[in-house]
């Protein structure tokens, strides 16, 4: 891990990576999501839109009726007013029943007063174009109508209460002011009268409303589009909460983090991890550098002592250290190191099967019970040439050939017979006086073990090796069978973990996978072909 990086640090990748992981969910919803909406939106009738403005003069009308005053322009509450006047139930009753259907049947009408002006819009909907704009223009022609009403009315009931006036000035002959008081009346009357022949309702349709030549809703396409692009933002809510929910590792940095311990390889995804090469197991090009750093590694971590014993295990099955303890047997062998490759897991063994050999004959099980000698159960197994082998588990091209060397080999001592209780024989003292023995003969002794968290076969070989690595699967390994594991290997006293070799890195987990070990990637392409099983 980078020392120097904060973990505060914003990474924006680590916000894309989980769309990347599940584009296709994302790109589902949003289809699904555009194919809703356009369906929904096509099933629904056509609605049409029709709207006129209407110019208000005075607030008024009849504010200077009898009085010879002039009514002022409207205020922003009197305008607000108006618009809810034009829609009161009297006009709409009016408006039905000129249009001779029954109330609400034609569509729906709004008014809205313009902001800082005297005009207020009146629009209809209906889902027909002709009856959109009839019922926009008959809701006006209500409206105005009600105050042509209001202002005769009005006028009637002044011009009837100054006539009272006037007769009752006639029957008082004596009045001194009689002759001036029955001219006001008299004008006041003619007046009042030319408002009720000619009235000035102060409010006048400036356009008629006409008949839209298409419907303003549905539009499925325009829908479409809107519903996907609310799908795609679904989906990536999805995607995060998937995300959250998934426990799988998929980050180097994760990994150390679990561990306390420094991811020493990160081996990619191939096809076939354990290929051979004219009958010879060989390791994939993809991995050779990763593992020559790994042996590397192993070397620096524990510098006093060379590590000799080397136990490889993981959490769970399937996470690839059968895969990993044949490929570092045979990169020991490419430095021209003498390496003994142990078939530790007595209850799944794989490793023996990886290098093209029966494990179920004389093996571990039958020394450990001195029913064997390891010189008479170890298999030698000659070795291609690392790197030869292509992703896909094809021969060397012919150029390879002239890299074969036929001296090179590694011995495998076989699982042997199955038994009951592994446990109990691993953790015997003749596993000790194996691996003496074997260090005598070999530089380097590789035991391929079982998985910590299912049982518990490991323990005891953890505490008669010289360092011991995992392996952790990405997009596999789950963030709790790795807790388990790690806690596994603090509770062992004198457990030497020199680190975690990291398995199977695929191009979609991308730099959330990678944590800084571009090293690795150099020269090399990733194989997106799906995984065979693993031990």
């Amino acid at each position: 891990m980078n020392e120097t990086t904060s973990p505060e640090t914003f990474d924006l990748r680590a916000y894309i990576q989980p769309i990347r992981r599940r584009w296709w969910v994302v790109v589902l919803v949003g289809a699904i999501a555009a194919a809703g909406a356009y369906f929904v939106s096509s099933r629904e009738p056509n609605t049409y839109v029709s709207s006129t403005q209407v110019y208000i003069e005075v607030g008024s009308p009849t504010a200077g009726i009898g009085t010879g005053q002039i009514a002022g322009p409207p205020t922003p509450q009197q305008l607000q007013d108006i618009a809810t006047l034009v829609t009161a139930q009297s006009i709409t009753t009016k408006v039905y029943r000129k249009l001779g259907m029954p109330i609400g049947s034609a569509g729906s009408v709004s008014v809205t007063p313009q902001h800082e002006s005297s005009f207020i819009t009146l629009t209809a909907e209906s889902h027909s174009a002709a009856m959109a704009a009839r019922l926009a223009n008959t809701y006006v022609s209500a409206f105005l109508g009600a105050r042509r009403s209001q202002v005769v009315g009005q006028a009637k009931a002044e011009r009837i209460a100054a006539q009272a006036a006037l007769a009752t000035l006639s029957r008082n002959p004596n009045n001194p002011n009689a002759s001036a008081q029955r001219q006001t009346l008299l004008a006041q009357i003619a007046q009042l009268q030319s408002i009720e022949l000619n009235p000035s309702v102060g409010a006048r349709q400036i356009d008629t409303a006409s008949v839209p030549g298409s419907p303003s809703s549905p539009k499925p396409t325009q829908d479409a589009i809107f519903g996907g692009v609310i799908g795609l933002v679904f989906g990536v809510l999805i995607v995060f909460g998937l995300d959250l929910l998934d426990n799988r590792l998929i980050s180097v940095s994760t990994i150390e983090t679990i561990f306390k311990r420094p991811v020493l390889a990160v081996l990619p995804h191939v096809e076939d991890p354990a290929p051979a090469v004219d009958g010879r197991p060989a390791i994939p090009h993809e991995f050779t550098e990763a593992m020559r750093t790994l042996r590397v590694g192993l070397r620096l971590a524990n510098r006093e002592r060379p590590a000799r014993t080397i136990l490889v295990t993981s959490g769970l099955p399937g996470e690839g250290k059968s895969t990993v303890a044949r490929a570092l047997a045979l990169i020991y062998a490419e430095a021209g190191e003498r390496v003994l490759l142990i078939s530790a897991d007595l209850r799944r063994p794989g490793v023996a099967h990886t290098v093209g050999v029966d494990g179920d004959v004389i093996g571990l099980s039958q020394v450990l019970r001195s029913q064997a000698s390891l010189a008479d159960a170890v298999i030698a197994v000659p070795a291609s040439s690392p790197g030869v082998a292509s992703a896909n588990g094809a021969g060397p091209s012919k150029t390879d050939h002239s890299h074969h060397d036929a001296g090179r080999s590694i011995d495998v001592l076989p699982h042997g017979e199955r038994v009951n209780d592994p446990v109990t024989l691993l953790s015997s003292p003749a596993v000790g006086a194996l691996l003496t023995t074997a260090k005598e003969s070999y530089d380097v002794v590789i035991l391929d073990t079982a998985p910590l968290v299912p049982v518990s076969d490991t323990v005891p070989l953890l505490e008669q090796v010289d360092v011991a690595l995992t392996v952790v699967r990405l997009g596999q390994t789950t963030r709790g069978s790795a807790d388990r594991g790690a806690e596994i290997l603090d509770r062992i006293p004198g457990v030497n973990l020199a680190g975690v070799v990291v398995n199977d890195l695929r191009r979609t987990f991308g730099g959330e996978g990678y944590g800084g070990y571009e090293y690795y990637g150099y020269g090399y392409r990733y194989d997106e072909a799906k995984p065979k099983a693993e031990a």
